[in-house]
């Protein structure tokens, strides 16, 4: 190319075919991510999106004004959602809590409404999980009440921003911190009857959290769950069965082998004695 203005013009479209291309890359990332997150491969999904976050970090600080600030949002995003698929698989409350912090960052720097619901209810639903695991190691039931809080608010979130799957799998998480609560009251009492109810109520809030996984298309979670639902209902069935042999059974009060005392001058008089005149 000879003419000037057309050398300018194909050095601006190379730059701008080279952001789009790491762009895509970046996404691909972010898919790979979530795909790995619904197979519960936790750590893989944080991997994916820490990539995903470096390309899109050097993108934004390349791209001009006008779009960097959505680049800037979805680099926290990317980097909350990495710290929070860590904490997952680490179970640890520290991380979640970083987790929650990125995603407030990533909420200041939203540029639509919706971008900024979806990252406040990522962080809420991160603070319940944080909270989760402080109640399970406590079982301090104001830690629970505050879990709680946090899921409906980013349930609530998660439809206004019409993330509908989404809040279908707080929800279904939602019965599986429930069924936790029961699973470690049945756990903690002696008596086998109230045992068994306690796994009962807890093999209810297994069986609708696993309707609620698969609903949400989280495979990998829906059979997790449905491992604990195999052992919640063993430890049901046996301390059902625990009751039925502590159970008193019919005979021991049974009236039919009690016989009245019999006194050594009480004789029976028989039929022959009134046959004539006594």
């Amino acid at each position: 190319i000879e003419s000037k203005d057309e050398k300018e013009m194909s050095t601006e479209l190379m730059k701008s075919t080279t952001i789009r291309e790491e762009y895509c890359a970046s996404r691909l990332l972010l898919e790979e991510a979530r795909l790995f997150d619904r197979q519960a491969n936790h750590l893989a999904s944080a991997g994916k999106y820490a990539a995903s976050a470096e390309i899109l970090q050097k993108l934004a600080s390349d791209i001009g004004a006008q779009g960097r600030q959505e680049l800037e949002s979805m680099t926290y995003l990317c980097r909350a959602w990495g710290k929070m698929m860590t904490a997952e698989a680490k179970a640890s409350s520290s991380l979640y809590k970083e987790a929650a912090e990125l995603f407030e960052k990533a909420r200041e720097h939203a540029s639509d409404e919706q971008t900024g619901l979806l990252a406040l209810a990522n962080s809420s639903f991160c603070k319940a999980l944080e909270a989760g695991i402080r109640f399970e190691t406590s079982r301090d039931m104001a830690v629970y009440s505050e879990a709680k809080i946090h899921m409906a608010n980013a349930s609530n979130c998660y439809l206004k921003a019409g993330f509908d799957e989404t809040a279908t799998w707080v929800n279904a998480t939602q019965n599986l911190f429930d069924a936790y609560v029961h699973i470690g009251n049945a756990e903690s009492v002696g008596d086998p009857e109230a045992k068994s109810r306690f796994y009962n109520l807890a093999e209810k809030y297994l069986e609708l959290s696993v309707d609620l996984y698969r609903k949400a298309r989280y495979g990998g979670k829906r059979d997790e769950v449905l491992k604990m639902l195999d052992v919640v209902r063993q430890k049901r069935e046996f301390a059902i069965s625990v009751v039925q042999m502590l159970e008193t059974p019919s005979m021991t009060s049974s009236t039919r082998l009690i016989s009245a005392p019999v006194y050594p001058h009480e004789l029976v008089a028989g039929l022959e004695n009134f046959d004539s005149a006594n």
